[in-house]
């Protein structure tokens, strides 16, 4: 890719209009606590806790189970992934994504068997949630 300059080049990359924030930006949001089953993230202290205990995350796995949660059972898209969590547009390389979905799953398994982030092939990801 060419451009004249900076400006340019991420006006190329993420459109005219940018991407949507991040879940982490909580002002657009109607709710501030995401629960769905015994998983519990709070937007605002960027806490997440299965019934009682807490499962650390680091801030990309956070945003990314933070998405995920917003509508469980969705298939989020690489794409809309992309925008939402590294604020770039998905030029077809899925493996950021990959990579921080395989990150957020061994963290998660730390501590819970039943919560899953499944695969979509060549799609995206969704998460499920047992009731």
């Amino acid at each position: 890719m060419i451009a004249p300059d900076t400006e340019a080049a991420r006006r190329l990359l993420m459109g005219e209009g940018g991407v949507p924030d991040s879940p982490a930006g909580v002002e657009e949001l109607e709710t501030r606590v995401i629960e769905r089953g015994c998983l519990r993230v709070d937007l605002v202290s960027r806490q997440v806790t299965w019934g009682e205990v807490d499962i650390a995350l680091s801030a990309r796995e956070f945003d990314l189970l933070a998405t995920l949660a917003t509508e469980a059972g969705r298939v989020w898209t690489f794409e809309e992934l992309m925008g939402r969590i590294w604020k770039t547009r998905y030029l077809g390389d899925a493996d950021p994504v990959v990579s921080a979905v395989k990150r957020l799953r061994r963290r998660l398994a730390l501590v819970v068997d039943e919560l899953r982030v499944v695969s979509v092939r060549g799609v995206g990801f969704r998460l499920v949630v047992p009731d």
